[in-house]
């Protein structure tokens, strides 16, 4: 009977069929009777093949989901899922790296790597739905099982809040109404509150809210969440549109410290206004490559004492007053030529005999409050450690803008609110995968963005090759470039 022996040498290990054998003093010996190859480095087999019978029969993309993996096993999720990982980790890739609907679930099975996902095929997209519908009903137990691992990795004393919404082409969504905010306000749409960490925007935790929800009513339910995440004395910082005296006082009697922008209206726009009047050179501030006026004021607001800082940024102020005026000079022009001009114009136009021009005392108020941000914080940090936190919120519209572009959140190819939700919670995964890569190349010195880094992988195919002779296949990987090394090392995938 033969059997496969291991030869070593010094270019490697080799392996061949054998069968063994008696001589004529009855010794046992090995006969060779052909060669199978060798093995590489992971002691995986290599048949031995002669290039004219080589044939390429299967070609995926490995590069990027190797990576993706990576991170997936960084974070722990495949032991969070549990059940149908293997279907969720291929929605989730494929909304990082080419996003498909579930009708179209067969274009990514014909170029993913699902052997690294672990993807048992052949698979139906029945089988897609139920993933979805098994992490609908997950959503919050999952999220809660990250934060140990997020708690772990990053300090999360600072986290940024805010409100986007996705809208909808269709009516037969439950949750979407016309919303207050958005451009598609004749669409109905539904809100994604999102809570990230500051240093590298590792989002928290999300919540769905209907479309026709204020952001301030949103905040009781985060305070829960922050609540659930067992997380107090932590920094909680949000713009205006969430910032009210309800919302404060509720972050300060559950034991957050505050740094939010305050609406210019009431007492607060006075104090901004009267303040900005006092600033010049002595309150200069450097905020990363610009430089504003800022100044501290104490004040008692809403029975309490808080500290607020006056801030003018004046090259904002000069690009919001020249976009003004292009926009009041076109409407002018527009509505001599008997067209309708844009919404929100006409209070600063004027008209005097059938001739339109702009009234130049109301544009006067307007421009006062141009560039003025009024920040309020409960903290005792300096200010101009607060300044620089709250404008980095710039985190947290790079995790929307990432939600909306570089993860496909929108447009919404679904019509039950289940399927909505965990599509919504998939490309929430997307997101997160892509700053925890970000995390990982950032603290290996690598100035490339998530998105960038997966480009560069992107042509590292694993090739299947069949000897059309013999019938022997084996699985190649293609070679990496100095910089796909580089990647791949900041990922710890090279050992």
């Amino acid at each position: 009977m033969s059997f496969v022996k291991k030869i070593k040498k010094k270019s490697g290990t080799y392996l061949c069929e054998v069968e063994g054998y008696r001589d004529e003093n009855g010794k046992v010996k090995h006969r060779f009777i052909r060669s199978l190859g060798k093995l590489d480095e992971q002691g995986n087999s290599i048949p031995r093949m002669k290039i004219e019978h080589v044939q390429a029969e299967r070609v995926r993309l490995h590069g990027p989901v190797h990576a993706l993996c990576r991170v997936t096993e960084d974070i722990g999720l495949e032991d969070i899922l549990e059940t149908y990982t293997p279907e969720i980790l291929t929605l989730i890739y494929s909304h990082i790296l080419r996003p498909e609907s579930l009708n179209n679930i067969t274009r990514v099975l014909n170029w993913l790597d699902t052997e690294e996902v672990g993807l048992r095929l052949p698979v139906s997209r029945k089988r897609f739905e139920k993933a979805m519908d098994y992490l609908t009903h997950h959503i919050q137990n999952i999220e809660r099982e990250l934060y140990p691992v997020i708690e772990e990795r990053c300090a999360a004393t600072t986290l940024f809040y805010d409100l986007t919404d996705i809208y909808f082409y269709g009516t037969s969504v439950w949750m979407a109404r016309a919303g207050y905010n958005s451009h598609h306000t004749s669409l109905p749409q539904i809100g994604i509150g999102l809570a990230v960490e500051s240093d590298h925007g590792i989002p928290l935790f999300h919540h769905l809210f209907d479309g026709n929800v204020f952001d301030a009513k949103t905040f009781p339910i985060i305070i829960q969440r922050l609540q659930e995440w067992e997380r107090e004395k932590c920094t909680l910082i949000f713009d205006r549109g969430i910032a009210t005296k309800a919302t404060i006082k509720t972050a300060i009697d559950h034991g957050f410290s505050v740094i939010a922008c305050l609406a210019l209206r009431g007492k607060i726009k006075q104090i901004a206004r009267d303040t900005a009047a006092t600033l010049d050179s002595r309150h200069m501030v450097q905020l990363s490559s610009v430089f504003i006026l800022a100044r501290e004021v104490r004040h008692t607001l809403w029975g309490m004492p808080v500290r607020l800082i006056v801030c003018v940024n004046e090259p904002l102020q000069q690009e919001i007053r020249q976009r003004r005026y292009r926009e009041l000079t076109g409407a002018v022009k527009r509505l001599e030529e008997g067209l309708p001009c844009k919404k929100g114009c006409e209070k600063y136009l004027k008209e005097e005999g059938g001739s339109y021009s702009i009234d130049h005392a109301v544009l006067h108020q307007k421009e006062q409050y141009d560039g003025i941000y009024v920040i309020i914080t409960t903290t005792d940090i300096p200010r101009e450690k607060v300044i620089q936190k709250y404008f980095e919120r710039d985190r947290i519209e790079k995790a929307f803008r990432m939600l909306k572009n570089s993860v496909s959140i929108r447009p919404v190819r679904h019509w039950l609110m289940g399927k909505v939700k965990a599509h919504v919670f998939i490309c929430y995964l997307a997101y997160l995968h892509l700053s925890w890569m970000e995390m990982l190349l950032k603290e290996k010195e690598i100035t490339m963005s998530a998105r960038k880094a997966l480009q560069t992988l992107e042509s590292i195919y694993r090739i299947k090759l069949t000897d059309t002779h013999t019938g022997m296949s084996t699985m190649r990987t293609v070679p990496l470039t100095t910089e796909q090394e580089k990647v791949y090392e900041a990922l710890n995938l090279l050992s």
